[in-house]
């Protein structure tokens, strides 16, 4: 991943799910980047594992190699499993734009019902991720997504710059979420992609469910997905310029 990461030399790094670990005999993910130049930095850490190995925080984070001159989070919603909305302010040929990073409530639709070790606590139950069908979970989460795309995008429509959004909605083009979220916006696939579109490794190739949702006041030039087998998404990325 660093390499890829190395090897595309993005400005500035959008990430859902990150996580740092604290863990004997692992290194650090953060140190990493700042190898690579993305010395300016913020994570929400809303997850927050410790066991007798040590500690893993994970969450929403944006890395940039311009730096940031301030940042917010917002949570979504469950305080019991919380999702924040994350920003950074940088400055863009001389001018402020505002950067999003921010994730939604994954679906468990897989989660399997014999795995006791790593159980998510969810709606204070895990019984409703281990052991309902896919169809209620679907209902479910999609009315957390609803609340969540409601909460996030009230934040994003208060800002003073331009902004920029990088999401993992774990919600496809038509539902509710993405339609709310992508208001006033520009779909960065929609104008410079093709074919599906999927984003995801592990999931049908038709599902399209990360976004990089783009202020008007920008041009969006370049659009493109990697299917690298990195991790359970694929990697994409955006160059914009102002619009004149």
């Amino acid at each position: 991943m660093f390499n890829y990461i190395s090897a595309v030399n993005p400005n500035v790094l959008c990430l859902q799910e990150f996580a740092e670990y604290y863990l004997k005999g692992t290194f650090s993910n953060t140190e990493e980047l700042k190898k690579l130049g993305y010395i300016y930095f913020k994570r929400t850490d809303e997850l927050s594992l410790r066991d007798g190995n040590g500690l893993v925080e994970a969450g929403s984070a944006i890395f940039s190699k311009i730096p940031i001159t301030a940042s917010s989070k917002v949570m979504l919603g469950d305080p019991s499993y919380p999702e924040y909305l994350l920003s950074a302010d940088v400055s863009f040929q001389n001018k402020p734009i505002r950067i999003f990073s921010t994730h939604f409530k994954s679906l468990h639709l897989f989660a399997n019902p014999l795995d006791t070790g790593n159980r998510v606590k969810l709606y204070g139950d895990s019984n409703f991720v281990y052991r309902e069908s896919k169809l209620p979970k679907l209902k479910a989460f999609g009315q957390a997504h609803a609340r969540e795309a409601v909460i996030a995008k009230e934040a994003i429509n208060k800002s003073a710059y331009p902004v920029i959004l990088g999401t993992d909605m774990n919600s496809v083009p038509t539902s509710f979420s993405y339609h709310k979220m992508s208001e006033n916006l520009q779909d960065a696939f929609k104008l410079n992609g093709w074919g599906l579109g999927a984003t995801m490794d592990s999931l049908p190739k038709t599902l399209r469910i990360d976004f990089l949702l783009v202020d008007k006041k920008l041009l969006i030039t370049n659009y493109h997905k990697d299917e690298k087998h990195l991790s359970d998404h694929f990697p994409h990325f955006i160059d914009v310029k102002w619009n004149k």
